[in-house]
């Protein structure tokens, strides 16, 4: 059984990932290939991710950023795995036996579809992005078993290539943000189930305060934009802000909630880069941020 490991490159260094990969490869002579893709870093990662060419079977830069969807529907072209095992660059192996344990996984559940091994945060990194990810991302297995396929995360999961080929990442969504929950959506819509495992990766993301709430601006506009066109009134339904808005739209408040947002935008942005974190302010943000959002004409 072969397994394409597909890790989609962006402004990050992926020497140790690889290495890290080539190594548990060589040293239990797995069947396996490392596929990296360039979604059009900066030079300096470029040259620093050259190093590790000959460890990679293939490695594909882009001359333009074609967004988190597309570049990993891309994959699709080079991998000849039966497997895909999708890896983001800022992700760090913990295991020797990281990959082994997929692969006894396949073999012991031949029905399996897709399979996610979960990530823990670095905790040597205190950040917004972190303490938010280690109370809202990172559930328990237990958890995650319980709501298999909304707790999927394109950090580190697999998923078998002829699935792969039918349900893949909605490239209609070419901004940051939701990708991870439309593929989920889309693998329970199609009844292919999505099994979870104890297999994570560190997640080494470097997102400063500043940089993850732009990130976090950026995923309610692409919220906004799902709200506002009635195909995708189903696949969110099930999202917690989702629901806190539509609930405040029957409520007709969603209005002034969104002028609020002209009030405390500041404010609430300066406590929540004072590095005093608290997450239900951030939740605060995000619901007058979207009140605000589709309110607005973002055609």
């Amino acid at each position: 059984m072969k397994l394409s490991v597909c890790i989609p490159v962006f402004n990050f260094d992926v020497r140790r990932l690889v290495s890290d990969l080539a190594q548990e490869i060589s040293r239990k002579k797995i069947d396996a290939e490392i596929i990296l893709i360039d979604d059009a870093s900066e030079d300096y990662f470029q040259e620093k991710n050259s190093e590790i060419t000959p460890r990679v079977n293939s490695y594909i830069f882009l001359q333009e950023n074609i967004g988190r969807s597309a570049i990993r529907n891309m994959f699709l072209r080079y991998a000849s795995g039966e497997w895909l095992l999708f890896l983001d660059c800022d992700a760090g192996i913990v295991s020797e036996n990281f990959l082994s344990k997929y692969l006894e996984f396949f073999a012991q559940n031949p029905e399996a579809t897709a399979v996610y091994g979960g990530f823990s945060e670095d905790g040597a990194q205190r950040t917004l992005r972190n303490y938010y990810s280690a109370k809202r991302e990172v559930p328990a297995l237990a958890a995650r078993r319980k709501h298999p396929h909304t707790s999927l995360k394109g950090i580190n999961f697999a998923i078998r290539r002829d699935v792969f080929a039918k349900i893949n990442f909605d490239e209609r969504i070419s901004t940051y943000g939701y990708e991870d929950w439309m593929l989920g959506y889309s693998l329970a819509k199609n009844e292919f189930p999505v099994d979870h495992i104890e297999n994570p990766v560190l997640h080494l993301d470097k997102t400063t305060d500043a940089e993850f709430l732009k990130k976090t601006e950026c995923s309610m506009r692409t919220l906004a934009r799902l709200l506002k066109d009635k195909q995708y009134a189903d696949a969110i339904s099930g999202m917690k802000i989702a629901k806190a808005y539509r609930l405040l739209s029957n409520l007709h408040l969603a209005k002034h909630f969104s002028e609020l947002f002209n009030v405390f935008e500041k404010p609430v942005k300066r406590l929540l880069l004072s590095g005093n974190y608290f997450i239900p302010l951030l939740d605060f943000y995000k619901i007058l941020l979207l009140c605000s959002l589709m309110e607005q004409d973002m055609d």
